[in-house]
């Protein structure tokens, strides 16, 4: 009976170590070819986007976006130098997503200053988009902006844009887990501990002192690929 309860505690242990190397080796892969020294946050504010075409009004830190020149409405950052190398991502917030013709960001580089680039935003809400995947964005950026048009319904809101550069936390956002899934998450990574838990006070002082130094061993491991996680987003 003793060493059929020690077997169980070996394999519940074993379950839990592997859970756990799992985990690190999805922060690792998370973590892997990042910037060591990630530039900050570029951002764009509703004050600083100039209508070139269409008009609009300030709503708090939202651009209420309700006049168009032609059917259509454009905001440009105005001249820029932004290194695109080093940002890979754009976050912007967009209430609502007109019906028709997409809106669009779009950008032009300062070798190319008559090629304009656009790239459509094909959602609404809390948006990242991942401006490394384009091909165009290379070089030196010199002008951001958006295009809208008009296509008859409510005034679309516009949030503040942000350049990002490649950093932890937003590599976990692109995954965009749900709720649910971020719970069952929490649960496998809570069994995996009850389970060592269950090990470490079934076996011998030996056996205890292995399966902290590994715990111990993994959680420094994952608390390292942790601190890369940049939360102010």
């Amino acid at each position: 009976m003793a060493e059929r309860v020690f077997s169980l505690a070996r394999l519940c242990v074993a379950a839990a170590i592997a859970a756990l190397l799992v985990c690190a080796g999805a922060l690792a892969y998370l973590a892997r070819d990042l910037p060591s020294n990630p530039v900050d946050a570029q951002l764009f504010a509703v004050e600083d986007l100039k209508f070139v075409m269409g008009s609009g009004k300030a709503d708090g830190e939202r651009l209420l976006i309700d006049g168009f020149t032609d059917q259509y409405a454009l905001l440009s950052s105005g001249p820029v130098a932004v290194n695109a190398d080093d940002y890979r991502f754009l976050t912007v917030s967009l209430d609502r997503l007109p019906e028709g013709e997409a809106p669009s960001v779009f950008w032009r580089r300062s070798e190319a200053p008559a090629d304009l680039v656009q790239l459509r935003l094909g959602a609404s809400g809390d948006l990242l988009i991942e401006l490394s995947r384009h091909t165009n964005w290379r070089g030196e950026i010199s002008e951001l902006g958006f295009l809208f048009r008009d296509d008859g319904g409510p005034a679309v809101k516009l949030g503040p844009a942000r350049l990002e550069p490649d950093t932890f936390a937003l590599r976990l956002r692109r995954w965009a887990l749900s709720k649910r899934q971020t719970v069952g998450i929490s649960y496998l990574a809570a069994l995996a501990l009850a389970l060592a838990g269950i090990f470490i006070m079934s076996t011998d002082t030996a056996g205890a002192l292995t399966a902290l130094l590994v715990l111990l061993s993994l959680s420094l491991a994952a608390g390292y690929l942790l601190k890369k996680i940049d939360i102010g987003l």
